[in-house]
């Protein structure tokens, strides 16, 4: 196990666009850092950074307080595990996870130990004689995991591990990963643009967009206090809802609504164009002034999930069971004062 740490971080392919630019991040011994962002935000520069697969412009590295700029990869004792497993077709679970270790020389025993010990782990003990085209792809994940496990490395690197796999084999081997962090307690560095990921894997997460970071905190904070529209919008599923309008005298006005906010006590100039951010979760279904249109009815069981044209704009509201509406009916709409966020329109900061 080891703590890891990134200063003044900066990668570039052609000296006007850097890859990444200026990114610090401190991660403590042990901790589970999620990098979550949109594609092409630099995240996964970031991890092939860190495990040497990539020069770094400038900046420092540092693995354990020893700096490893000049370390090849495999003396920084790092475990990659890929988006496409990158396992050997020829070779059975029990040499595609041995392999590793029989380069670097340990002994048949000891290997025997660790892939059995892992094996057990992963609950894949039956499938150690068998190749990789005989596995499902959950199977080939736990296999790919066991292979990064058993180096036992001081720091793992997850890249988007589970955007190949169903959407419910993704839920169940997220879980698996938690588990296996709890067990392990070694530092995971996991790369993924599914925010669902983020929200419920990362002791903390750090959100990147065009190669700067946004903001860095635990899973609450980010949700609970975005420092900007991009945050506010990337953050929670369904996404926040993102009005345009006029600030003046403490009121919000948008084309088809207006909202008294003057108890909040903002302190922005008058007549300046402003952005509010709403959750689904924080519009209720009621009598109000404010009318809605129903344009589409998601129904999910445990809640329904509404589309809204609200003004020039369309929206989300998350209600509980399947209310009786139809679409194309009016419907009124109660937004929460103290749950309303408002970000400045030009450069998307959060000034509520």
């Amino acid at each position: 196990m080891a703590s890891l740490q990134l200063r003044n971080i900066r990668k570039t392919y052609t000296p006007e666009v850097p890859v990444i630019d200026n990114f610090n991040l401190k991660i403590d011994d042990g901790e589970f850092i999620v990098l979550v962002g949109p594609s092409g935000c630099g995240k996964s520069t970031i991890l092939r950074i860190i495990s040497g697969l990539e020069d770094v412009s400038q900046g420092e590295i540092f693995i354990g307080g020893k700096q490893m700029n000049s370390v090849p990869p495999k003396d920084r004792n790092v475990a990659m595990v890929f988006q496409n497993y990158a396992l050997y077709p020829h070779m059975t679970v029990f040499e595609n996870m041995a392999f590793g270790l029989r380069l670097r020389k340990i002994d048949r025993q000891e290997i025997r130990r660790r892939v059995s010990e892992t094996a057990q782990t992963l609950k894949i003990e039956d499938l150690l004689f068998r190749k990789p085209k005989a596995l499902s792809g959950g199977q080939r994940q736990r296999v790919a995991l066991g292979r990064a496990i058993v180096r036992q490395p001081r720091v793992f690197l997850f890249d988007e591990p589970l955007s190949n796999l169903d959407a419910k084999l993704r839920v169940q081997m997220r879980a698996e990963i938690k588990r296996l962090h709890q067990q392990l307690k070694t530092t995971m560095i996991y790369v993924t643009h599914d925010q669902i990921e983020a929200m419920t894997m990362g002791d903390r997460i750090v959100i990147l967009k065009d190669g700067f970071v946004q903001q860095i905190g635990t899973p609450t904070e980010v949700y609970r206090e975005p420092t900007n529209v991009f945050v506010g919008s990337f953050i929670g599923s369904p996404a926040m809802n993102i009005f345009p309008g006029i600030w003046h005298d403490g009121q919000f006005s948008a084309h088809g609504f207006t909202l008294d906010l003057s108890m909040r006590k903002v302190d922005f100039p008058e007549n300046s164009e402003v952005l509010l951010g709403i959750r689904p979760g924080d519009i209720k279904i009621g009598k109000s002034e404010i009318l809605a249109e129903i344009l589409v009815i998601e129904p999910l069981g445990y809640e329904t999930i509404l589309h809204l044209q609200l003004g020039n704009e369309s929206s989300t509201v998350i209600v509980k069971d399947i209310p009786d509406y139809k679409t194309g009916s009016m419907i009124g709409v109660k937004l929460a004062i103290d749950k309303c966020f408002l970000f400045a329109r030009e450069s998307g900061k959060r000034i509520l």
